[in-house]
């Protein structure tokens, strides 16, 4: 009787679902998914979890600074830090997200190197791409097509978990078991494992999103590369990032305003359009507005010439925030340097922007100021492995950490009701220094260098390759004090 509903509820997805790709959205994991073991909490792991597509998280800046540590650089040298930057420049040059078409893009997005296999290389820049991209607000869309969501318990011990679909279709934004035109299915033993019903996709998926950064090849079979973006990849920036996907944000904490109200701005009393916010000053008030719904009616911008306009107190000095609010479009990347070689601190930057926002039904936008003391996007290096335990080590190439969620929820009246919609103030993206690793059973027979190789398998080394048939460059290169103050100093 309950592989019948599963079959009834996998037939409903199906027919429900016009397209065959899904994107998944990353934000703080809830409650429900931190309950104890054996319930929910032993069936996901690290910072982030699969939210619903009105429970978004995103950056609401126009500019997304980032840099690497002292750490980072004295590690990876200056060959790593240019691999993290060719990362950003996949992201950067991506068009604005109101102009992206996801049938531009491939939906296979990795390929290998056989020389980097062979020798058991992570490629650096593929898995920063996998990284930022979850550190933008995009889950591993592989990992959670199935998520589990409640559990039935008894003597201590779960009967039967409960499933829901955690991936949407990037142009229905209904449900979708398919990512990037492959259906995927599940086992029903314990957390469930997610899987192609293809048995010839189930070692390497070819259709594998670059955003697969939990259980993506590219961090569980050397040689792997990201060549380009899929289109459920940009699918899901395209949702986040749309000029058009409105949520009730506030500012991150560095963000002060100028009192320079540029486009109407609204004054002390609020109207009663569908997207003002009720008991915020600056014309925000009328009623509650949460929602990650696109809006696809037009607003109004209001201008007289070139001077701004609007209504009661237009011209105001308010700074506007918490305030409706699409997405930022275009991802804009800009590298924040240090102060010196050895230092721990970035060189402060002052950012000025135009903050685009909502009131009345109305487009109206204000000037603010960033202080940036450090970037929004860090990457840094250090070993990740952690002390000796029972249980089976696992490889963590990089970890995702110090992320600043804001949730929007405490804005609607009813704190608590919903895990979303939100932005992401900053996170840092720290690469695991503790290869090259090898396993060494206790007894094991022979020696590990037998006739000029080893005798053990090495766990993945980080390397940089990519299609062409120059040699990989392995890490680390040694530090070049010369070319790290190049590095530092010359840009």
């Amino acid at each position: 009787m309950t592989r019948f509903f599963n079959l009834v509820a996998l037939t409903v997805l199906l027919v429900s679902t016009s397209d065959t790709n899904a994107f998944s959205l990353a934000g703080p994991r809830p409650p429900w998914m931190s309950e104890a073991i054996p319930s929910s909490n032993a069936c996901y792991s690290g910072l982030t979890g699969p939210m619903n597509i009105d429970e978004e998280y995103r950056f609401n800046v126009p500019i997304i600074t980032y840099g690497v540590t002292s750490d980072f650089a004295s590690f990876f040298g200056a060959r790593g830090v240019e691999e993290i930057q060719k990362a950003i420049a996949v992201l950067d040059e991506l068009p604005s997200a109101d102009q992206l078409n996801i049938d531009d893009y491939p939906t296979q997005s990795m390929r290998i190197n056989h020389r980097a296999r062979a020798l058991g290389l992570m490629d650096v820049k593929s898995i920063a791409i996998q990284s930022t991209m979850r550190a933008l607000g995009l889950e591993d869309p592989t990992a959670y097509v199935y998520a589990p969501r409640n559990a039935w318990i008894q003597n201590g011990a779960v009967v039967e978990y409960y499933l829901t679909v955690r991936n949407f279709d990037p142009v229905t934004y209904l449900m979708s078991p398919y990512v990037n035109g492959t259906l995927y299915t599940y086992n029903r033993q314990g957390c469930p494992s997610v899987f192609p019903v293809d048995p010839s996709e189930r070692f390497f998926t070819t259709t594998t999103p670059a955003s697969s950064a939990r259980s993506g090849p590219v961090q569980l079979l050397s040689g792997l590369y990201i060549s380009s973006l899929s289109r459920d990849d940009v699918g899901g920036i395209k949702y986040l990032y749309n000029s058009k996907n409105y949520n009730m944000e506030t500012s991150i904490p560095d963000v002060t305003g100028t009192g320079g109200v540029v486009a109407g701005g609204g004054g002390a009393v609020g109207g009663g359009g569908i997207y003002d916010y009720s008991g915020f000053p600056g014309g925000s008030g009328g009623g509650a507005y949460d929602s990650a719904v696109i809006a696809t009616n037009a607003l109004a911008t209001v201008t007289t010439g070139n001077q701004p306009a609007g209504g009661a107190g237009a011209g105001t000095t308010t700074f506007i925030n918490p305030a409706v609010r699409g997405g930022i479009g275009v991802l804009d990347f800009v590298e924040a340097n240090y102060d010196s070689l050895l230092g721990e601190f970035f060189t402060p930057m002052t950012v000025n922007f135009t903050d685009n926002y909502v009131t009345n039904g109305v487009r109206r936008s204000q000037r603010l100021i960033r202080n940036l003391i450090q970037p929004d996007l860090t990457f840094d290096a250090r070993d990740l492995q952690g002390a000796f335990a029972q249980d089976p080590v696992t490889y963590n190439p990089v970890e995702l950490g110090n992320v600043n969620w804001i949730n929007s929820d405490t804005f609607d009246g009813t704190t608590g009701d919903d895990d979303g919609p939100g932005i992401i103030g900053g996170a840092t993206l720290t690469f695991n220094t503790v290869s090259p690793f090898w396993n060494g059973v206790v007894d094991a027979t022979g020696a590990y260098l037998e006739n000029g190789t080893f005798g053990a398998v090495s766990w993945q080394m980080w390397g940089a390759f990519d299609g062409t048939t120059n040699d990989p460059v392995v890490f680390p290169q040694g530090a070049d004090l010369e070319a790290l103050e190049s590095l530092i100093f010359s840009r």
